[in-house]
């Protein structure tokens, strides 16, 4: 409810608040400067690449099933891409390349489901590269 930095972010914001409030859902806001949430800031900022969650095989069939095949997992180790191509936070000699957030996302028709602290930065990457994908992140 603050100024807008980010016009498109306000707008889902907007998207959001109006989603809970049709779900009689109800938001209590408030903004704790950086310095008096030094451990929950350092928390949100953290990034765990060795993160190895993994979508079900069944549930990812299914959302080929609706969608389409896909073309790259942007987040993924050998032992659980969900694509023959995929993108590793390590170098990996069967990966693509290394870490998601260093290619143009614009003509790749991707799947991913990154770490819960990137969330935010992959919606950023989609929005600046006009990309079009599968996003997967909890409700």
């Amino acid at each position: 409810m603050g100024g807008i930095q980010f016009p498109h972010l306000n707008k889902l914001r907007k998207q959001l608040w109006q989603w809970c409030e049709n779900g009689n859902i109800w938001l209590f806001v408030s903004y704790i400067n950086t310095k008096d949430n030094v451990d929950a800031d350092k928390e949100s900022r953290r990034i765990n690449p060795d993160i190895e969650l993994s979508l079900s095989n069944v549930t990812y069939q299914n959302i080929v099933r609706a969608l389409g095949e896909l073309d790259i997992d942007l987040f993924a180790f050998r032992t659980n891409t969900k694509c023959k191509t995929y993108v590793s936070w390590h170098p990996d000699p069967d990966a693509s390349c290394v870490d998601a957030f260093t290619i143009n996302w614009h003509n790749i028709n991707f799947y991913a489901f990154p770490p819960f602290t990137l969330i935010l930065r992959c919606l950023q990457k989609i929005v600046n590269d006009e990309a079009c994908g599968i996003l997967v992140f909890p409700l």
